[in-house]
Parts: C-alpha cells; structure tokens; sequence
C-alpha cells in the first residue's frame, strides 16, 4: 500500500487521532500547537474521506462536544503514513 497524498496537518491530525482515540479536536489543538480553525478543517476534510468519524458525547449543563475515531480505512492509512516515516528516518540515518 502507497501512502496517501495528505497535507502534513491532516497527516498529524490522523496520528494524534489514531494514538489518542475518543479525543477531541480542542486537545489535539494544544497538542500540535495548531490554531484551532486549522484542526477543524483538517478534521473535516479527513471525515470527508471516510477516515474518521466525529460522535457527539454530552458534557455538563447541556455542552456536547465531539469525540474523535479512526474508521477502519483511517487506521489503516495512519498505519500506512507511520509506516513510510519510519521508512524515510532510517534511509537518512544510514
């Protein structure tokens, strides 16, 4: 399998989601140190290709927010992208 022609933010987006299931899109924010308007439209167009899915999960005093999830195909690039990178370091390293 060839690795998928992703932006580099969607590819992070689709690490964090894979290593952190069920999170959200705020704590993926501050872990990449990316503007939250960016995480969103990552995660959108990443949803858009059937990559992840957004469940709604209820919080306090009627907040809701949306839980993170690699589909099956998701999972199965974020393995592909992870793959190729530990690739592309150990060609440098020799």
């Amino acid at each position: 399998m060839t690795p998928p022609d992703l932006p580099k933010t969607d590819r992070s987006v689709l690490f964090e989601v894979a290593t952190h299931p069920g999170t959200y899109a705020s704590a993926i924010s501050r872990r990449l140190a990316l503007d939250g308007r960016t995480v969103s439209r990552s995660i959108i167009r990443l949803e858009h290709q059937a990559l992840l899915t957004r469940t709604l999960c209820p919080l306090d005093a009627g907040h809701v927010a949306r839980k993170l999830t690699l589909t099956t195909t998701g999972m199965a690039t974020a393995l592909v992208v992870l793959a190729t990178k530990m690739t592309e370091v150990s060609n440098a390293a020799d």
